[in-house]
Protein backbone atom coordinates (compact mmCIF):
# COMPACT_ATOMS: atom_id res chain seq x y z
CA UNK A 1 0.00 0.00 0.00
CA UNK A 2 1.39 3.40 -1.00
CA UNK A 3 0.85 6.09 1.59
CA UNK A 4 0.59 9.81 1.02
CA UNK A 5 3.60 11.73 2.39
CA UNK A 6 1.68 13.41 5.25
CA UNK A 7 0.19 10.12 6.36
CA UNK A 8 3.63 8.52 6.26
CA UNK A 9 5.07 11.40 8.35
CA UNK A 10 2.32 10.90 10.94
CA UNK A 11 2.98 7.15 11.05
CA UNK A 12 6.70 7.71 11.45
CA UNK A 13 6.04 10.06 14.36
CA UNK A 14 3.64 7.55 15.96
CA UNK A 15 6.27 4.80 15.62
CA UNK A 16 8.91 7.05 17.21
CA UNK A 17 6.65 7.93 20.12
CA UNK A 18 5.72 4.30 20.80
CA UNK A 19 9.35 3.22 20.65
CA UNK A 20 10.44 6.09 22.92
CA UNK A 21 7.98 5.10 25.63
CA UNK A 22 8.85 1.42 25.28
CA UNK A 23 5.34 0.39 24.24
CA UNK A 24 4.80 -3.17 23.07
CA UNK A 25 2.58 -1.95 20.21
CA UNK A 26 1.74 1.24 18.34
CA UNK A 27 -1.79 2.02 19.47
CA UNK A 28 -4.42 4.39 18.18
CA UNK A 29 -3.34 6.91 20.81
CA UNK A 30 0.11 6.91 19.21
CA UNK A 31 -1.54 7.53 15.83
CA UNK A 32 -3.47 10.45 17.32
CA UNK A 33 -0.26 11.90 18.73
CA UNK A 34 1.42 11.26 15.38
CA UNK A 35 -1.14 13.53 13.73
CA UNK A 36 0.57 16.38 15.56
CA UNK A 37 3.53 15.95 13.19
CA UNK A 38 2.22 18.11 10.34
CA UNK A 39 -0.68 19.09 8.16
CA UNK A 40 -4.22 20.27 8.64
CA UNK A 41 -4.92 17.72 11.39
CA UNK A 42 -1.96 19.06 13.37
CA UNK A 43 -3.27 22.61 13.05
CA UNK A 44 -6.78 21.61 14.14
CA UNK A 45 -5.54 19.60 17.12
CA UNK A 46 -3.23 22.43 18.13
CA UNK A 47 -6.13 24.89 17.86
CA UNK A 48 -8.13 22.62 20.18
CA UNK A 49 -5.26 22.45 22.68
CA UNK A 50 -4.47 18.77 22.10
CA UNK A 51 -0.83 18.01 22.93
CA UNK A 52 1.34 14.91 22.84
CA UNK A 53 1.71 15.14 26.63
CA UNK A 54 -2.07 15.26 27.13
CA UNK A 55 -2.52 12.23 24.87
CA UNK A 56 0.18 10.32 26.74
CA UNK A 57 -1.32 11.22 30.13
CA UNK A 58 -4.81 10.14 29.03
CA UNK A 59 -3.53 6.90 27.49
CA UNK A 60 -1.64 6.06 30.68
CA UNK A 61 -4.75 6.74 32.74
CA UNK A 62 -6.92 4.61 30.41
CA UNK A 63 -4.54 1.74 29.62
CA UNK A 64 -2.06 1.87 32.49
CA UNK A 65 1.66 2.49 32.31
CA UNK A 66 3.66 0.73 29.64
CA UNK A 67 6.15 -1.96 30.47
CA UNK A 68 9.23 -0.80 28.61
CA UNK A 69 10.27 -3.06 25.74
CA UNK A 70 13.13 -1.24 24.09
CA UNK A 71 15.24 -2.69 21.34
CA UNK A 72 15.37 0.56 19.38
CA UNK A 73 12.87 -0.55 16.75
CA UNK A 74 9.25 0.63 16.55
CA UNK A 75 6.84 -1.98 17.88
CA UNK A 76 4.16 -3.52 15.65
CA UNK A 77 0.85 -1.69 15.24
CA UNK A 78 -2.20 -2.87 17.15
CA UNK A 79 -5.11 -4.32 15.14
CA UNK A 80 -7.06 -1.10 15.73
CA UNK A 81 -4.14 1.01 14.51
CA UNK A 82 -3.76 -1.14 11.38
CA UNK A 83 -7.46 -0.72 10.61
CA UNK A 84 -7.24 3.06 11.11
CA UNK A 85 -4.20 3.37 8.82
CA UNK A 86 -5.74 1.21 6.11
CA UNK A 87 -8.95 3.24 6.27
CA UNK A 88 -7.04 6.51 6.03
CA UNK A 89 -5.00 5.25 3.08
CA UNK A 90 -8.17 4.22 1.21
CA UNK A 91 -10.11 7.42 1.87
CA UNK A 92 -10.47 9.77 -1.08
CA UNK A 93 -8.49 12.97 -1.06
CA UNK A 94 -10.60 16.14 -0.93
CA UNK A 95 -10.38 18.26 -4.07
CA UNK A 96 -9.82 21.48 -2.14
CA UNK A 97 -9.64 22.37 1.49
CA UNK A 98 -11.92 25.07 2.83
CA UNK A 99 -10.63 24.76 6.35
CA UNK A 100 -9.79 28.02 8.07
CA UNK A 101 -8.03 27.75 11.44
CA UNK A 102 -9.76 30.80 12.89
CA UNK A 103 -13.27 29.53 12.13
CA UNK A 104 -13.18 25.75 11.89
CA UNK A 105 -13.91 24.94 15.47
CA UNK A 106 -15.83 27.99 16.64
CA UNK A 107 -19.16 27.17 18.25
CA UNK A 108 -20.58 30.49 16.93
Amino acid sequence: MTLRPRLQACLNRADEMAAAEGANEVGTHHLLAGLLAEGVAAAILEHLGVTADAIHTSATRLFGPTTPVSDGRPPPRSAEAVWAVESAARSPRPAASRWAPSTCCSPW
